[in-house]
């Protein structure tokens, strides 16, 4: 494989900029942090789901077998624990470990997997003074689409056509620390997203 395509694999963290190293959920002086807290609120909210789930058999308004909605609870609990692995617990392979925002409007991103690359801060960010749900979207290696497809709209395509490009990563204060915190939503706060034609 071309050495240029996986450039973007090989590709170094900057030593400069504003880093942000995240943590799993913390107890902070004996007392639940805010992602401790996320952590439970999100668990419940999928235990609701199991129990209306398990429920929906036992209503006259549906007739399907209590063999379907046992494999439809087993795909649910299968999946609340990859999302919370990935968001909460940072245990999943594509877990975000790593930060650094060199420039507005992008940042470096590096997974636990040690796959690092750059990704475009998302317009649908959410900043709230003690939660920040970052959207994130992966740029695509353009060592792909340089030469061997030169202005051919399939290409287009095919690099506009990305599944797994989106990442999502919830920042608290005791995730990072207050000052890191701080500084991250002062960042936020100076992007343009209406400026950026990129991020749309």
């Amino acid at each position: 494989m071309d050495s240029g395509i996986l450039s973007t694999q090989l590709e170094k963290l900057p030593a400069y900029g504003l880093t942000l190293e995240l943590k799993g959920p913390v107890v902070i002086n004996g007392s639940l942090g805010l992602s401790y807290i996320l952590s439970l609120v999100y668990l419940l909210f999928f235990l609701l789901l199991l129990s209306a789930l398990y429920l929906l058999p036992l209503s006259p308004l549906f007739s399907t077998s209590l063999g379907q909605f046992f494999c439809l609870a087993v795909i649910l609990v299968w999946y609340c624990r990859q999302l919370f692995n990935k968001h909460f617990l940072l245990k999943h392979p594509f877990s975000i470990q790593k930060l650094v925002f060199t420039e507005l409007g992008w940042c470096y991103v590096e997974l636990k997997n040690s796959q690092i690359f750059k990704a475009d801060i998302c317009s649908d960010t959410i900043l709230t003074e003690h939660l920040v749900i970052l959207n994130l979207t992966e740029r695509a290696p353009e060592e792909l689409f340089l030469k061997d497809y030169p202005a051919s709209p399939f290409a287009s395509t095919i690099k506009n056509f990305r599944l797994f490009n989106k990442h999502s990563v919830l920042l608290t204060a005791d995730r990072l620390d207050s000052n890191k915190f701080r500084e991250i939503k002062r960042h936020l706060r100076l992007i343009s997203f209406s400026k950026n034609s990129h991020l749309k």
